[in-house]
């Protein structure tokens, strides 16, 4: 079953990878995509 969800990007914060204990979720190809492009104008690279 498809759970609908958003990212926020306005606090961005790197943690390390030891503590992200459980897997929310994942994403489509497209979905990936849409991050990468959100992220990439949050940043101006």
């Amino acid at each position: 079953m498809a759970v609908y969800s958003v990212a926020s990007f306005d606090n961005l914060a790197a943690v390390h990878k030891s503590l992200l204990k459980h897997k929310l979720g994942a994403l489509s190809a497209d979905g990936h995509q849409q991050i990468c492009e959100a992220l990439r104008a949050a940043v101006c690279c």
